[in-house]
């Protein structure tokens, strides 16, 4: 019997938490791997790469089935939910590991590549060639390496959600009915330990704007890299077209998000 044809992609474009959320829910996405690549040091830790020294990108392998989803489609994803004009950063993540970058399969994908920056209007005139250029450069990258467990101590991290003018009451809804069901499980689990959320009393300027913020304080720094349970998500959303349906809308309307692991400062100290 002949095997179904399955086909990898790569990409960089932010912090690879956002993207592996964005991509892990669409129809035909059968595996989603967060990690590094395009760096000097062998097997870094996420320590390493926050430095900006070892030359690493956050990315994420994408495992798909071509009859599915196509690589078209994945580049249409990829092209609305991030900003690949804006060099090593995105939203409040600034670093050369969060700069933009895609892993053509051959010209044909990187023809591809071009056209769906055009047709989603992120790439201008003046910079889509030399974008282009820089991803035919690049040079090849193996297997995303998924990043190193942590220790026992907690490890918090604040998501940041800027959605696009008068999409923030339709973001909330979808977040509330789709995605805060997945993290209430995860703490029944024990993966995470507590989750909070906050929303600014006014706005500052568009550049600094963001409308939600979601506190996660996970059981360790491995925890966010564990795949939720299939079976768990398809009891808590029967209805699964829907929601992936309604995932991808969520992720469609944001204008920006980031996240920002944090870590406690003691004042009584010296």
């Amino acid at each position: 019997m002949q095997m179904p044809q399955r086909e990898v992609a790569t990409l960089a474009g932010g912090c690879f938490w956002c993207l592996e959320a964005a991509f892990q829910d669409l129809k035909g996405v059968e595996k989603v791997q967060s990690g590094y690549a395009g760096g000097r040091v062998a097997n870094p830790s996420y320590e390493d790469v926050c430095t900006g020294t070892t030359g690493h990108a956050e990315v994420v392998q994408i495992t798909f089935d071509p009859a599915v989803v196509s690589f078209n489609d994945l580049l249409h994803v990829f092209f609305t939910i991030h900003d690949p004009t804006t060099l090593n950063r995105q939203g409040g993540d600034v670093g050369t590991q969060y700069r933009s970058a895609d892993r053509p399969q051959s010209g044909q994908g990187a023809k591809t590549l071009l056209r769906q920056a055009e047709a989603t209007g992120r790439l201008m005139a003046a910079v889509r060639w030399a974008i282009l250029a820089v991803l035919l450069a690049a040079p090849a990258v193996g297997a995303a390496q998924a990043p190193p467990a942590g220790s026992s101590e907690p490890f918090v991290v604040e998501y940041y959600y800027k959605a696009r003018w008068g999409f923030a009451d339709e973001f909330i809804r979808l977040f509330k009915k789709n995605h805060f069901p997945v993290l209430k499980r995860e703490i029944e689990l024990g993966h995470v330990q507590r989750v909070t959320a906050e929303a600014p009393r006014f706005h500052g300027t568009e550049d600094g704007r963001w409308d939600y913020r979601v506190t996660i304080v996970w059981k360790n720094a491995a925890a966010p890299h564990e795949p939720f349970p299939e079976a768990e998500l398809r009891r808590l959303f029967p209805d699964q077209e829907t929601f992936k349906r309604e995932e991808q809308r969520r992720f469609e309307i944001l204008a920006a998000h980031w996240d920002l692991p944090i870590v406690s400062v003691d004042l009584t100290r010296p």
